[in-house]
């Protein structure tokens, strides 16, 4: 064995020795790297230049394409106009707004989009509602959607099924207007009321509650905000109107302008009216007919048939005027 390598094998190996071992190796079948290197570099050869040869055809093509372009360009009659770069900026300023217009066009069509689902759900939550009350049934009208048809007004459903449920069938005509008159007044702002409610009206308000409440509930559940329900507030002036109250009497009792209340009481004769007419189609024999036109003839009076009559609303004098008118 060798410790340290030798600079030549033939002086440790005898002759014979050497050319069994090469031999040997010539009878094994070992690839001839160096043909296999020579064709493996032809064919990367042949490869190129036909690449180059690609290459060279585009580059002329396109050296062709850029001199055409050129001659073109300088052959243009607009090539000397001295307004060139200005139309080239318009041209560019043209690319920008097709882009933006482009950009509109899509946010238009996705808020149209969401706009008719949204519609669809308003109207899905209304038939479910409907269902809910009996005007429609597995999708038809019913009897009683002729109530609704002709009242047209925010809490047109609450009034319906008050009207439906009979509740306010025994009512007076000074009574009756009172309880129209709720709904007449749609306002949030708040204001001193003095006025005080018979027995029998304060629970009919407790009764009209507790609709109320079905009502609000089920368009909520919807997704429907239809409804806002009577004034909490409002109440006592309509029946004292009637009752032949003058209205600076009125005014002494409840913090609102005579514009105000002339204004809620032109809405309550017209909410009557929708009723009144409604059930002329309807159910032109339920007694309550006559009371409503009884409760809009008390109502309209004095001022509030002025009003009605040259459609006008009484001039609103300010504290501050009319000191100053008094001290004058």
């Amino acid at each position: 064995s060798l410790s340290v390598p030798v600079e030549d094998v033939r002086e440790v190996v005898g002759a014979d020795e050497l050319a069994r071992v090469h031999a040997a190796l010539a009878a094994l079948p070992l690839p001839n790297l160096e043909e296999i290197l020579e064709d493996h570099r032809a064919l990367v050869a042949k490869r190129l230049k036909a690449a180059k040869a690609k290459v060279t055809r585009q580059l002329n093509d396109l050296s062709r394409q850029i001199a055409a372009a050129e001659d073109a360009r300088h052959a243009h009659p607009c090539h000397l106009c001295e307004r060139r770069k200005e139309h080239v900026n318009n041209q560019r300023h043209v690319a920008v707004l097709e882009k933006e217009r482009t950009f509109v066009e899509g946010q238009l069509r996705e808020e149209l989009t969401a706009e008719e689902e949204r519609i669809r759900g308003i109207i899905s939550g209304i038939r479910n509602v409907l269902h809910r009350f009996n005007y429609l049934h597995r999708g038809y009208p019913t009897a009683k959607a002729d109530l609704l048809a002709d009242v047209f007004d925010t809490n047109g459903l609450v009034v319906c099924e008050m009207i439906d449920r009979g509740l306010v069938d025994s009512l007076a005509a000074p009574d009756l207007a009172e309880v129209f008159s709720w709904f007449a007044y749609d306002r949030d702002s708040r204001f001193a009321n003095t006025f005080s409610l018979p027995n029998h009206l304060v629970l009919l308000r407790r009764r009209l509650e507790d609709l109320e409440h079905q009502v609000l509930a089920t368009e909520r559940a919807n997704g429907l905000f239809i409804s806002s329900g009577h004034n909490a507030g409002f109440y006592g002036a309509t029946r004292a109107w009637c009752n032949g109250t003058p209205m600076v009497k009125i005014i002494e009792h409840i913090d609102l302008s005579e514009g105000d209340l002339v204004l809620t009481f032109n809405k309550t004769i017209d909410l009557m009216r929708q009723v009144r007419e409604m059930l002329a189609n309807v159910d032109p024999d339920r007694p309550l007919r006559e009371t409503l036109a009884r409760a809009e003839r008390l109502v309209r009076r004095d001022i509030v048939e002025q009003s009605l009559t040259l459609g006008f609303l009484p001039i609103q004098v300010d504290d501050d005027d009319a000191a100053v008118g008094d001290e004058e």
